[in-house]
């Protein structure tokens, strides 16, 4: 009975004291609006799965050099690596790239990536529009 009592009186002393009211309710709302925000960042940047149907079968092999600490794999290394490996299923590539966008107007520098054929499905992604690239593109 004495919580039923104690929440009559805080209600009856919001009343009294509505300026406290106001600044209190709008003091927790933002702290619930900021926390919110926060976790939402966090969860889909650290916690969220990867979009991919098996993550956790997943590694990013590169090569190294003394003046380049990451490089990407050359295409003959990689046909070498699928030929002579036993503990990986596929390989796939990529390589980032810029390219230049011609048309109507100056040409523009664009970023983008190269892939291998099998990339897609390697990774276990679906083309939005028009078809998925096959062996026999080149």
């Amino acid at each position: 009975m004495s919580l039923i009592e104690d929440l009559q009186f805080s209600l009856r002393q919001l009343r009294k004291a509505k300026v406290f009211a106001v600044v209190a309710v709008v003091t927790l709302a933002l702290g619930i609006g900021c926390n919110t925000a926060i976790f939402s960042m966090f969860y889909s940047v650290l916690l969220r799965p990867l979009p991919f149907s098996h993550p956790e079968h997943l590694v990013i092999v590169s090569e190294r050099a003394a003046n380049f600490p990451l490089l990407t794999a050359s295409w003959l290394n990689l046909k070498d690596w699928k030929a002579q490996s036993t503990s990986f299923e596929e390989f796939g590539a990529t390589r980032v790239m810029t390219m230049a966008l011609t048309g109507s107007g100056q040409p523009e520098q664009i970023p983008g990536q190269m892939i291998s054929g099998n990339l897609l499905h390697l990774l276990g992604l679906n083309t939005v529009a028009g078809r998925p690239i096959s062996a026999v593109d080149g």
